[in-house]
Order: C-alpha cells, then structure tokens, then sequence
C-alpha cells in the first residue's frame, strides 16, 4: 500500500471546500502574507534601528491572533458573514496602516503593496462593494500615516 502526497491544489480544495466565497482562504493567507511582510519589515527596520523590536513583534502577535480567531469562526460559521468582512477588512487595513506609522519611512516600501493586496483581494473575492471599502479604508488610513 503506497502512500499518495497530495497535490496543493487538492489539498487547498479539500480544506476550502465547505467555506463560501473562498473566505477560508482568504483568512490563511492573510496570515501568510502577513508573516513575510513583518519578517521583511523588521529584517529592514531593525538592521537600522528605526524602531523597537519588542513592540513589532507584539503588534504582528496581535495580528495572527486576530487571523486565527478569524479562522476559527469561519470553520465554526461557513456561511457569508458581513460582519466577519467588515472586522477582517478593518483589522487588515488598521493594523497595517498603524505599523507603517510606526517603523516609519525605512521599512514602508515592503507595506504599502499589502494595501494593494487587500483591497484586489476584497474586490476579486467579494465584488466591487468590497472592493470600493477597501480602498476608501485605505486612502484613509494612508492620508493620516502620511499625516502624522
């Protein structure tokens, strides 16, 4: 009897398979993304000492948290939540926006494309009403960075 590895595809699809919307997906690549955009921010950022680690690496434990707890309600609740979105896409866009203020202008370049990842990723999975505020969130978010 052999033993068979599956393919990513499959194994994405079997997982997936029971969530609406490819909104699991979503969830598990968020905290992909996330991780290697805190890695390359801080690899960038302390190097330079902009900014202190201990406080970065609590905010990205926040937000893995926030990505698990958001994993575990779409398992427990498969069916289309408008307030799950609404919540992901804050804590998203807020999360980010507030990390880009604090390290500051020497690791801001390997954030601001995960604001375009976000607001593609709500559009291309949910439709041009996400899509729409996604974008207003994040222009919003961005003007006060660059403001303050």
């Amino acid at each position: 009897m052999a033993f068979a590895i599956p393919s990513a595809r499959g194994l994405v699809k079997a997982i997936t398979g029971k969530h609406p919307e490819s909104e699991y997906e979503m969830a598990v690549n968020r905290i992909v993304i996330i991780t290697s955009l805190f890695a390359a921010a801080i690899l960038v950022g302390y190097s330079s000492g902009a900014f202190d680690l201990r406080h970065i690496s609590s905010l990205y434990a926040l937000y893995v948290c926030s990505g698990l707890v958001l994993v575990a309600h779409i398992n427990a609740k498969p069916k289309a939540f408008r307030a799950r979105r609404v919540y992901s896409m804050s804590v998203d866009i807020v999360l980010l926006s507030y990390v880009s203020w604090t390290i500051g202008p020497v690791g801001i370049g390997f954030l601001y494309p995960a604001y375009l990842l976000i607001i593609y990723g709500y559009g291309f999975r949910f439709g041009p009403r996400w899509l729409t505020a996604s974008a207003a969130l994040s222009v919003a978010c961005v003007a006060l960075v660059v403001a303050v």
